[in-house]
């Protein structure tokens, strides 16, 4: 437990009258905020274990009834089971995707090291789908990292014909216990012991395969069906193959087209015209997801402009709509000028002085 100094309401955060509700609720947010496989800052494991022996004694009306008679020693009686037994842990084992059970992971449960692997939360994965694919629809695959029990070892993270051997320091419990007396009190206090790190097993010959993690990587080879116009960030939730429930969760991104971006159920792209065409106009090839489209460019188009061609983007899902394609038009300049273009440029340039120079003719009545 907490050092005796130390008031598990305070730990906690809560007041001394707080109902089990308010206690469990303060008790999610500081485990997700201290929970070892999120925060890997100095202090935060031990944070967590000292937030989560706190809420063992709180969450369970026995214990918390002698601590707030007799303060810690009024918990001298409970054994190092007894004070995590019977505690409303209800859905906070696991912590609400953050992976591992808490017990076997910090407070030394009795499955192998494997095991708890076996129960991880689902895996996520990304997805790049090529913009064709969500066009049209149909599949694609994907490469599914998962964790699971090492078969080379069967979990147990020794060498094949070894075995892991009783922890010494805390005779395989996965707690060591200091008993302390102050005055008339007897005060006990837990912590998970260093030798084992809570699992109540030295291995001595480690697996090479696991390294003795009792755990390994396998890779998981899964089909995903593509709704035409899947949404980007779209998350399809997969159950794996295998005797275990195990989620993939795999989320659809986009792939980089060379020519098209995409924005939303739009797409969007450039096209870069001569001046010649930006002025007088011209008719564009423009690649669209379907083949080549025709876009008209109309006279006097300015650098920049951005044109419109309906329905050329992507279907938008429960309709029979499609975004469209924008063309984002680039007026080129032209390179070296030979003498004769020049002296073309020079005509226009003369004639639109002209133009400008002269009145405006009435208008009839």
């Amino acid at each position: 437990m907490p050092a005796a100094q130390i008031d598990l309401y305070e730990v906690l955060g809560v007041p001394r009258d707080a109902d089990s509700a308010a206690i469990k609720k303060a008790y999610r947010k500081l485990a997700v905020e201290f929970h070892p496989d999120r925060n890997k800052s100095p202090g935060a494991e031990e944070k967590f274990k000292e937030v989560t022996e706190a809420f063992a004694v709180l969450s369970d009306p026995e214990k918390r009834r002698a601590y707030d008679s007799g303060g810690m020693a009024g918990l001298g009686g409970f054994s190092a089971e007894d004070l995590y037994a019977g505690a409303d842990w209800g859905d906070v084992d696991g912590l609400g995707g953050l992976g591992g059970s808490l017990f076997g992971s910090l407070f030394g449960g009795r499955q192998s090291r494997g095991a708890e692997f076996e129960q991880t939360q689902p895996v996520m994965v990304e997805l790049q789908v090529p913009l064709e694919r969500i066009m049209h629809g149909g599949i694609e695959q994907v490469r599914v990292p998962v964790r699971g029990t090492c078969s080379a070892c069967n979990g147990t993270g020794a060498k094949a014909g070894s075995q892991p051997k009783k922890c010494s320091a805390c005779d395989g419990q996965g707690r060591q216990v200091t008993a302390q007396t102050r005055g008339n009190a007897a005060v006990q206090q837990i912590s998970i012991c260093s030798q084992c790190r809570g699992s109540g097993q030295v291995i001595e010959d480690p697996c090479p395969t696991c390294q003795g993690a009792g755990q390994s990587t396998e890779t998981q080879t899964v089909t995903v069906a593509i709704v035409p116009g899947i949404a980007d960030g779209t998350v399809i939730r997969l159950e794996l193959p295998g005797g275990l429930k195990r989620e993939a969760r795999v989320v659809i991104r986009s792939q980089r087209h060379p020519q098209l971006e995409r924005r939303g159920h739009d797409l969007w792209t450039e096209h870069s015209i001569d001046v010649t065409d930006a002025v007088l106009g011209k008719k564009l090839n423009v690649r669209t997801l379907d083949g080549e489209c025709t876009l008209s460019v109309p006279e006097r188009t300015k650098p920049g402009a951005v044109l419109r061609l309906r329905g050329q983007g992507l279907p938008i899902p429960g309709t029979t709509d499609r975004g469209h394609l924008y063309v984002a038009v680039q007026v080129r300049m032209p390179g070296e000028l030979s003498p004769e273009v020049r002296a073309l440029y020079e005509q226009i340039r003369s004639l639109q002085a002209t133009a400008q120079q002269t009145p405006d003719q009435p208008q009839p009545v």
